[in-house]
């Protein structure tokens, strides 16, 4: 039902990734499209970008967040040149989070969003966050952190992310307030009738799953004794599904197959009719972004306590000014 809903226009994007890039492209078609390093955009002379893009109501990004999606393993990445699958280009990911902060400062937009893993609140990456915080205050924008759970956003699926929330500092607005506690969902209130048929060998293993064992290694450890498949994730019926890594293999308890496009569009609350270019995986390109949801359920809150009050304040302002 939520994918008839939006509240606002898309109306430029910047992109690293090509194969992103064109599915933007494909979907966005009147959009100002930047394929470039947001380095290289933010040192675009003003004048040679489009002057609707100046004082936006919102701009929005997720600055890649590898370095930070586990407590201490990744951290000797941080600050280090390395190749990811972000644009399969070579860049500190670390830094990206205060490249966009930049583009912020030269676009000037009414509100700023940006997301990010939770895991950026725990071990060493908590000073990383006071980092970013203090750069918000420096370009003139007061900044709240949200972390938020999908599951209580309408969302089918457990997802938690971490948001950075601004406001021009001009507006004088007070907090934002963001609860949100709706009832989950369960994959069985939205799973398709069947799932994709997979390697005959692990469909027989999950189909021996008991109650409680979330991975083929689990049942292979109690089987054979052996640590085989880690990142295969089991989801039951009466589960919400897990926040699930691109790197992770879903199967569906109820009939042993792994999820039908239908099913990741859903958890991920993605428009069905979405269109995907040829040779891009829809997997891919889901798990590379926000639930869209998600992003939907914060917006309105944003309308609604942020940009209709700046609207209000405006509008006064200009009537006293008349009289």
């Amino acid at each position: 039902m939520w994918y008839k809903y939006n509240w606002f226009d898309v109306i430029g994007t910047c992109e690293i990734d090509p194969q992103m890039d064109k599915v933007y492209r494909h979907n966005f078609w009147n959009t100002h499209n930047f394929l470039m390093w947001v380095q290289d955009f933010k040192n675009i002379p003003d004048n040679e970008i489009p002057q609707e893009l100046f004082d936006i109501d919102i701009l929005d990004g997720s600055p890649p967040c590898s370095t930070f999606s586990m407590a201490g393993i990744r951290e000797k990445a941080r600050w280090k040149e390395k190749k990811f699958r972000e644009g399969q280009a070579e860049q500190i990911l670390s830094d990206l989070f205060f490249d966009f902060l930049d583009v912020a400062k030269k676009l000037n937009p009414k509100i700023i969003v940006a997301e990010n893993v939770w895991w950026m609140l725990k071990g060493n990456a908590k000073w990383y966050v006071k980092m970013v915080l203090q750069r918000f205050d420096e370009i003139w924008y007061k900044v709240q952190l949200f972390l938020l759970n999908g599951a209580t956003m309408w969302l089918p699926q457990r997802r938690e992310r971490v948001f950075f929330i601004a406001h021009r500092k001009e507006f004088d607005l007070p907090k934002l307030s963001l609860t949100f506690q709706d009832k989950p969902i369960t994959f069985w209130e939205v799973k398709s009738p069947e799932g994709k048929i997979t390697a005959w060998k692990y469909h027989e293993m999950v189909k021996k799953a008991k109650n409680g064992e979330r991975n083929i290694e689990a049942i292979n450890m109690r089987i054979n004794n052996k640590s085989w498949w880690f990142n295969s994730v089991i989801v039951w019926d009466k589960d919400i599904c897990p926040t699930i890594a691109a790197s992770w293999i879903l199967f569906r308890w109820c009939d042993a197959t792994t999820f039908s496009d239908y099913d990741l569009s859903v958890c991920w609350s993605y428009p069905l009719d979405y269109k995907v270019i040829k040779g891009i995986s829809k997997r891919y390109i889901i798990w590379m972004s926000v639930p869209p949801l998600m992003m939907h359920r914060i917006s309105k809150q944003i309308q609604i306590q942020r940009l209709d009050k700046i609207e209000t304040k405006k509008s006064v302002s200009k009537k006293s000014y008349n009289q």
